[in-house]
């Protein structure tokens, strides 16, 4: 998932912990280029009801850094 550039994925981790909500910083996945602007979000061992609060506190943290 792409998150508008200014934003820094890696920094921004602590913030989503805290708040619940866990990923991998999109630069883990892209190690010879500068790319924080990425996340990657596992659903697969998740029920739906977690899914969507977690999209939720994450789209809050994410609206704060807007």
């Amino acid at each position: 998932m792409k998150v508008p550039e200014h934003i820094d994925t890696a920094a921004m981790l602590r913030e989503a912990i805290s708040a619940k909500v866990a990923y991998v910083a999109g630069i883990a996945f892209y190690p010879h280029r500068d790319d924080n602007c990425h996340i990657r979000l596992n659903f697969s061992a998740v029920d739906p009801e977690h899914i969507t609060e977690g999209i939720h506190r994450l789209g809050d943290l994410l609206k704060s850094k807007v």
